[in-house]
């Protein structure tokens, strides 16, 4: 798979008529000598067409919030949106109403979205001392949609138990490259004086897998629109992009890292 996109780039002398007219386009794109945010931005969404810019996860997350019946009487927090995309599709519909946190510089990008999608009754934005507000009692808190190497130690539970339902979720998405972090049994408490327990751990590998092949498969078959006549910077983002995420799949597939969330539920006794 990495080598067919490598190919992507290489010059005339490629075997495949449509890479050999993906490089010269490449080829007769002009020099840009500083790279902008927005070239960046083009150069993710020539690569993806749509956010997020990672495989989205609200398919998986929504089926696992019907599994667990967090619907529109409920809400829940959302600790670090990216773009909103994928906090939006879990709340459309029978979806949960949403309290969110988000970098600064996300903050323009996330409202543009929930504007987009019409969903501005239904997500709220915590900003400054509401971020820490222990006065709402959150039936599941979502710390992020794109996984990082995150674990259970980086969480201060302490400060959950105070606002979190009885019986309510913690999701908490991993990049786990750590075979000793998958070991954890169901029901097993996190410590004496921490009221949650590990519930259930969902492998999304095979998801992501996917996501990305057939985002790779599409690629090798048409040019992005908006390609041709794009700037270096725009070019050389979107390459890397490129070659980000074929990297990630030799990954994912050689099973030296997985992508996994972490479900913990809170005692059910209040």
């Amino acid at each position: 798979m990495f080598d067919r996109i490598k190919n992507i780039f290489k010059s005339k002398s490629a075997p495949k008529k449509r890479v050999r007219k993906f490089a010269t386009e490449i080829a007769q794109t002009k020099d840009n000598a500083e790279t902008t945010e927005a070239d960046i931005k083009l150069g993710k969404e020539l690569f993806w067409g749509r956010y997020p810019h990672y495989p989205e996860m609200s398919t998986v997350y929504r089926k696992l919030f019907q599994k667990f019946e967090i619907d529109n009487s409920k809400q829940i927090k959302v600790c670090d949106s990216i773009c909103g995309t994928d906090m939006c599709n879990i709340a459309s519909g029978s979806g949960p109403n949403v309290h969110y946190m988000c970098d600064d510089k996300f903050a323009k990008l996330v409202d543009k979205n929930i504007k987009k999608l019409g969903l501005g009754d239904k997500l709220e934005r915590l900003i400054g001392q509401g971020a820490d507000d222990n006065a709402t009692q959150y039936f599941a808190h979502v710390f992020s949609f794109y996984p990082k190497l995150d674990h259970e130690g980086s969480i201060d539970w302490q400060a959950l138990d105070d606002v979190t339902s009885p019986g309510g979720f913690v999701f908490l998405p991993k990049l786990v490259t750590n075979p000793k972090d998958e070991n954890k049994k169901p029901s097993q408490k996190l410590a004496d004086n921490i009221a949650f327990y590990h519930y259930i751990e969902l492998d999304h590998t095979s998801h992501w897998i996917s996501v990305l092949e057939n985002k790779i498969a599409t690629l090798q078959k048409d040019t992005p629109p908006g390609l041709n006549g794009a700037n270096k910077a725009v070019i050389d983002t979107f390459r890397q992009e490129v070659t980000k995420w074929a990297q990630e799949i030799k990954k994912l597939k050689s099973k030296k890292t997985k992508i996994v969330t972490s479900v913990y539920k809170h005692d059910d006794v209040g």
